[in-house]
């Protein structure tokens, strides 16, 4: 494992940067990375794309082998990181779900957090950025995983 991908890197490349029907080749470079075990997400990834049953929930499905069950062990880290940073997840809008445990396996497996959230966040309002620094994780976008690999297109 290397990569934890949180929802919003494969909502945004899916949607925004990297659409499927343009970019072929690098979701077929990504689930050869799920294949071997080098890019991973929680479950509640999953859960949050299936808040929206589309294309990339679909194609998520497909891939499920990347989705880790939340064993006792992550349970257990994202606490932590929640009572540390008990804002991270946004209850009153159901949003930011998957963060803690985006960041507790990546912090469990030594695992770059692979997110588009671009701003640093604040301790009100912390975000994945904010969070990884503080325990040291490092983070990147997915256009960083993809020149990391050494793709090109």
């Amino acid at each position: 494992m290397k990569y934890c991908i949180d929802t919003s890197a494969l909502l945004d490349g899916w949607v925004r940067w990297y659409p499927p029907d343009t970019f072929p080749t690098l979701w077929e470079n990504i689930e050869a990375l799920v294949e071997n075990s080098i890019v991973v997400a929680p479950e509640e990834v999953l859960t949050e794309l299936a808040k929206k049953d589309d294309d990339v929930h679909k194609w998520a499905k497909r891939n499920k082998t990347m989705f880790l069950a939340p064993i006792e062990d992550i349970q257990i880290v994202t606490s932590e990181i929640l009572s540390r940073f008990p804002r991270l997840v946004d209850s009153r809008k159901d949003r930011s779900q998957a963060d803690p445990f985006v960041i507790a396996v990546a912090k469990m497996n030594s695992l770059i957090v692979v997110t588009e959230e671009k701003r640093p966040g604040t301790e009100d309002r912390p975000t994945i950025p904010i969070v990884c620094n503080h325990f040291g994780i490092k983070y990147m976008r997915l256009l960083d995983m993809i020149r990391d690999q050494g793709w090109k297109f």
